[in-house]
């Protein structure tokens, strides 16, 4: 069916299943062509930030869903869309101006961006059509917080924190400005409401689509040995994991040490990178933290732990990880921080939640100790899962705020 014509702009090369930003967008995109929306996508690049088979994930994602006429793809690069000084932040509009005709030729009667990045972008290139913006972090919050990370690992990084103050409120009035004229802002944080309605632009959470892919054979069982065992996993170097090794290496350790004893427990940490020079020389010697880098069998690593760690102090975000756990039947023991992103998380109900130390290894010893209870709220976990995040339920959600701004559902409910 001929549709409206939905403008998409998002940054790099969306795909199926790596990486949290890119597989949320693929997956939201593809519901939005199989509603029946006929879509310009553009993809803003960044050759030296894309990973280094950026050009066969680009063919890959042309064969997958374009359709000329129907779904057509344009593609616009910069090595660096973002210029950054310590006084400045600019978008690189001269990069944009490919795109001008071909949006203008287009005519969009929606346009909807992924991101800042995007949103900066579709106001440069005086996009037509009902503009609404998506947004992840929050840039002013997450450099914000790596700066404090950072000087907690090294000291002589302190000296980085006045300019993270100063860029922080660069990227407040970016966010101010960019966003002003947008129909509708969606954040996938609930978090980020209050963050954004500070500067006085309005959002909306919404939960994302994430994917349930299958690993491995299924064929290992539920952990149900004596020794508790638990895993923590996701991209190592993101701020979601920072701050968890920060919180499990000083403060969790400790504290299971002097509950179980020493080798009285096993905490596993997988990831797609290394682990960070400080986390790892803060393992060494403790026998019972063992890093086992990327994993393809996910769900029978998930299968043979107590429960997936989610020790996420810092107030920012709403983790993929956790969402994966959730949809693959693994209890989770977040920090309470990770409820104020996520407000399916509830202690529990869905999960457990712990703010300190003391209470985490409490909800440790009890999904160790009692399956019973574990099981009933990972069939409640499920249950979220399956009507909020499944890629399916999620678009759901997007639908209805496309047709409160611009009249959509109509013609493709």
């Amino acid at each position: 069916m001929t549709g409206e014509r939905l403008l998409i702009i998002s940054p790099g090369v969306p795909h199926k299943s790596e990486g949290a930003s890119s597989v949320l967008f693929y997956h939201y995109i593809e519901q939005l062509k199989n509603a029946g929306f006929r879509i310009l996508n553009t993809l803003l690049c960044d050759p030296i930030h894309e990973p280094g088979d950026y050009l066969r994930v680009l063919a890959t994602y042309h064969q997958e869903l374009e359709s000329p006429g129907r779904f057509d793809i344009r593609v616009v690069r910069s090595r660096g869309f973002i210029r950054r000084s310590p006084l400045t932040i600019r978008l690189d509009t001269k990069s944009l101006r490919p795109l001008n005709e071909h949006v203008q030729t287009f005519r969009p009667e929606i346009v909807l961006c992924f991101d800042l990045m995007s949103a900066w972008a579709a106001r440069a290139l005086n996009c037509p059509g009902a503009s609404i913006a998506w947004l992840g972090d929050l840039n002013f919050q997450t450099g914000w917080y790596h700066a404090l990370y950072g000087s907690r690992e090294n000291p002589l990084l302190a000296v980085k924190i006045p300019v993270e103050w100063l860029r922080s409120l660069l990227w407040r009035r970016i966010y101010r400005r960019v966003l002003s004229g947008f129909k509708a802002v969606i954040v996938s944080s609930r978090s980020s409401e209050d963050q954004l309605a500070r500067i006085g632009i309005p959002a909306c959470y919404l939960p994302y689509p994430w994917p349930n892919l299958q690993t491995g054979d299924g064929s290992s069982g539920r952990a149900t040995g004596a020794m508790p065992t638990f895993v923590f996993f996701g991209n190592l170097a993101a701020l979601g994991s920072r701050s968890a090794l920060h919180f499990l290496i000083r403060k969790l350790y400790p504290k299971s040490v002097e509950r179980w004893g020493q080798g009285g427990f096993r905490i596993r940490i997988a990831g797609t990178s290394d682990l960070p020079g400080w986390a790892r020389r803060a393992v060494e010697g403790k026998r019972e933290v063992e890093f086992i880098g990327f994993q393809e069998d996910l769900d029978g690593l998930l299968a043979s732990c107590h429960a997936m760690l989610a020790p996420i102090a810092v107030p920012v975000g709403n983790r993929s990880r956790i969402v994966t756990a959730l949809a693959k039947g693994s209890l989770v023991i977040a920090h309470r921080n990770a409820a104020l992103g996520n407000p399916d998380l509830v202690d529990g109900e869905t999960c457990y939640l712990a703010g300190t130390a003391d209470e985490f290894v409490d909800r440790m010893e009890l999904a160790a100790t009692d399956p019973a209870r574990t099981a009933q709220i990972v069939d409640r976990a499920r249950g979220v899962y399956n009507s909020r995040f499944r890629p399916e339920a999620a678009f759901q959600m997007l639908l209805q705020v496309l047709d409160e701004v611009s009249g959509v559902r109509s013609a493709h409910s």
